[in-house]
């Protein structure tokens, strides 16, 4: 589906990277998933067209993942074993566990309505 020539240019590399996504992870035919990302960014424009809002790069997807995976994995007492496994230093494990604990802790607060 050619896209309207009038599209910014960052909305036509979200639409080139939706549709990779969609052809890449779900398998879809690339005409299905360029339909389907033209669905897609439609829907975004609509939502937040006019607004400017950061696209962090994929690091930070990647070290929140590892976060989340990090605190998953903590017993109390391997914080060494955990810096070692995910290559980053004993204090940073520290500090993944007090920001994890304390999100955890707001979440378990929001379900109680407190």
């Amino acid at each position: 589906m050619p896209l309207p020539e009038t599209l910014p240019e960052g909305a036509v590399i979200l639409h080139e990277s939706i549709a990779a996504g969609l052809s890449e992870v779900l398998g879809l035919a690339p005409e299905a998933a360029d339909q389907a990302a033209y669905d897609v960014l439609r829907r975004v424009l609509e939502t937040c067209g006019g607004e400017y809002f950061y696209v962090p790069k994929d690091i930070r997807l990647a070290a929140h993942g590892r976060d989340i995976e990090v605190w998953r994995k903590f017993t109390g007492h391997n914080q060494r074993q955990l810096a070692r496994e995910f290559g980053i230093t004993v204090q940073y494990v520290y500090q993944i566990i007090a920001r994890q604990r304390e999100k955890d802790k707001k979440e378990r607060q929001a379900e109680l309505g407190l």
